[in-house]
């Protein structure tokens, strides 16, 4: 045979052969298709046709005792106990209003619609031995089953058969699913809850310890502007700031706290970060007692928590938080995770959280104040005559008498001296005297006096030293230069 024959011929062989392929493939799509359309159209002719209703549990709900879901990966028994019912497997803290609600309604379940009579093969419905099964015991030892298969192909309702019965049937979606396992359903996602309005002390553990307390004098000139005073993680208290912390209290209204999901399956506490070595803490009291303490995971992931207070797309920031948490209460066994809202704080900054003023001293309860710098000394003084409405004030800058206004810039000049950053916990103040001093005397109602000595620290910066208390925090050169700068142009 000649060569070219002989390729004509493997070429043919070769088309045949892709033909019974390809003719192979498409009856089986044919006859999937078919099948398909038939169990489409042997739904919508059933739901043309009423039956008698057929009710699938017997057994009435007084006599149930225990109810057994059991479905391919997942199992919940629920037991009678008196007139409630209690989930025994999985052994979780329930809602028992949920527990009863779910074991009610499994009563007087059924349908009225009939699929298929005498089925021969119930793998066309999933109603096979895979299948999930609801079975209801009485309290008299008596068992009814209920087997439940796929979902219709129109998605209008289950299939479904009573054990032992030759027919399959159909049953709406809000019957059938109450027959199915749902576990987080039927969990408490409750958590103590803290009135935001009495919010009275928070304390929050993590690489640093903030602690937050309610605001009293510590000192003869308090801070108004603050409910609260941080007096940790550092020496020196110090009211927070309202517009940076208050943007945790708006998304924690916003989010009230509770158990957002559980977590379950998973490998260790270390592994979620919640192991004693590596868990984070973080409690919570308002002023009628009401508290509550979190242990602290990892963050689920490193998507930003957007405040719902905010514009939509703006974030955190650096106030964080993580949108949510892995989290505990100290001594459960749970694990499940929480609000970044509420969690958050345990990764704050609580430099950033507090009040950047280095003296936030109210001009009302200030009889004089002075600045020093590099031995020069700029001062300002309030004479008052009267009380309350009747009050007349005349100012003075350096001992001459000045103008309301020129007064008040002077004097706003010295008092929004801010803090920039924290010093290195090893600096050591020098033996020196201060390079500048800020100081304010107080009303006759006020008394005392205070201030803040600014040493040298670096090129940058001052160290700053309140009341002769620890010199923690840090302020620009450049802010005290502005503040000599502004004197100058006003002398």
């Amino acid at each position: 045979m000649k060569k070219r024959t002989k390729q004509l011929i493997a070429a043919a062989g070769a088309v045949v052969l892709l033909s019974g392929v390809f003719l192979a493939s498409s009856l089986s799509e044919k006859k999937k298709a078919a099948e398909a359309a038939a169990a489409k159209e042997a739904e919508r002719a059933a739901a043309q046709e009423d039956y008698e209703f057929v009710k699938f549990i017997t057994i009435p709900s007084e006599e149930m005792v225990r109810i057994e879901m059991d479905f391919p990966g997942e199992k919940v028994v629920l037991e009678r106990e008196g007139e409630d019912w209690k989930m025994t497997t999985p052994a979780y803290d329930t809602v028992q209003s949920a527990v009863n609600r779910a074991a009610a309604s499994i009563s007087g379940v059924g349908s009225s619609t009939l699929v298929e009579e005498n089925v021969s093969d119930w793998s066309v419905y999933g109603l096979g031995p895979e299948a999930g099964r609801t079975r209801v015991t009485s309290a008299d030892g008596k068992q009814e089953t209920l087997v439940l298969g796929d979902k219709t192909p129109t998605g209008s309702g289950y299939y479904a058969s009573p054990e032992g019965n030759p027919n399959a049937y159909l049953m709406y979606p809000y019957s059938a699913e109450n027959l199915m396992p749902d576990v987080d359903g039927l969990r408490d996602r409750s958590l103590p809850q803290i009135d935001l309005q009495k919010l009275s002390y928070v304390k929050a553990e993590g690489e640093k310890t903030m602690e937050l307390v309610p605001y009293h004098e510590f000192e003869a000139f308090s801070n108004s502007f603050s409910s609260l005073l941080m007096v940790q993680p550092y020496d020196q208290p110090s009211g927070i700031s309202m517009d940076r912390m208050g943007r945790f209290f708006e998304a924690m209204a916003a989010n009230p706290l509770g158990k957002m999901s559980f977590v379950d399956g998973y490998d260790s506490l270390a592994s979620l970060g919640l192991d004693e070595k590596s868990a984070r803490k973080i409690s919570y009291r308002d002023s009628d007692n009401n508290s509550v303490t979190l242990l602290v995971g990892k963050a689920v992931s490193q998507e930003e928590f957007v405040n719902s207070s905010e514009q939509p797309g703006q974030y955190m920031g650096i106030l964080g938080p993580r949108a949510e948490y892995y989290a505990m209460l100290p001594g459960g066994k749970d694990v499940f995770t929480v609000s970044g809202a509420w969690a958050g704080l345990v990764e704050a900054d609580p430099f950033t959280l507090r009040d950047s003023f280095v003296r936030l001293i109210n001009i009302d309860d200030v009889e004089s104040f002075s600045f020093s710098f590099k031995g020069k000394t700029w001062g300002g003084r309030i004479e008052r005559e009267g009380e309350g409405d009747e009050t007349r004030e005349t100012y003075f800058l350096d001992g001459e008498p000045a103008e309301e206004d020129l007064f008040k810039d002077t004097y706003q000049d010295c008092l929004y001296l801010m803090y920039e950053g924290e010093a290195d916990p090893s600096f050591r103040l020098p033996k020196i005297a201060p390079e500048a001093t800020l100081r304010y005397i107080g009303t006759e109602e006020h008394g005392g006096t205070t201030r803040a000595d600014f040493y040298p620290y670096d090129s940058q910066y001052y160290i700053v030293s309140v009341d002769g208390q620890k010199a923690e925090f840090l302020v620009g050169r450049y802010q005290l230069e502005d503040v000599v700068k502004n004197l100058q142009s006003r002398k």
